[in-house]
């Protein structure tokens, strides 16, 4: 299986798309770290499910809007996994309100947590795939981010800048010369969705189609 005995971090993987992502990652027998603001409601299934495959996983805390307390916890779960073979930023959150009356700090938080973290964590990992001169990254971008959405200036601007025209595609060329790909993908599926194995699915083509 493609993602056997591989390793994978996931951001934002309590639930929604995060924790279907990792629920899949897992039954295809990948070792997973999962980052969470704290300890999740299903951390013990998925420990379950990751034993039943023949894997582990990893849950860490930390609070993609504080740059220090993310940097300090991604380092320290690069060096305890000794190396990411795939990495999810899929760390996500709203403050949706009409524009004129959006608070400054509703705006900085959303473009922090949804944005300028998936920048960082993208610095801390690249650096170790460049060196091992392997590796996929994988940004979750959103069609919001293309068409916007109403009530959502912050958001549709945090997802806008994760996707090909912008973070993305700039990374993957100053990157190009290195063998590892990095790629964004817009899901359009709500976390609320019922059912958002489809999505998951797609992004597992997506990670086979990078791997190769």
């Amino acid at each position: 299986m493609l993602l056997k005995n591989k390793k994978a971090l996931v951001t934002g993987s309590s639930r929604g798309i995060g924790r279907k992502i990792v629920e899949v990652f897992l039954a295809n027998g990948c070792e997973v770290w999962g980052m969470c603001t704290k300890e999740s409601a299903g951390k013990a299934e998925l420990e379950k499910l990751a034993a039943e495959n023949g894997t582990a996983f990893h849950e860490f805390y930390a609070d993609a809007g504080n740059a220090e307390v993310l940097t300090t916890a991604v380092k320290n779960a690069l060096g305890e996994s000794g190396g990411f073979d795939v990495l999810v930023n899929n760390a996500g959150i709203t403050r949706d309100t009409l524009s004129f009356r959006m608070k400054k700090e509703d705006w900085d938080s959303v473009l922090a947590v949804n944005l300028t973290s998936a920048f960082l964590v993208c610095q801390i990992i690249s650096n170790d795939m460049i060196h091992k001169k392997s590796g996929s990254i994988i940004n979750m971008a959103s069609i919001v981010g293309i068409h916007g959405g109403a009530g959502q200036v912050n958001y549709s601007a945090s997802k806008g800048g994760l996707d090909k025209e912008y973070i993305t595609l700039k990374e993957a060329r100053r990157w190009d010369k290195h063998s590892f790909e990095n790629d964004s993908i817009e899901i359009i599926e709500a976390a609320s969705a019922p059912d958002l194995l489809p999505s998951v699915k797609a992004l597992i083509a997506r990670v086979d189609a990078l791997d190769h």
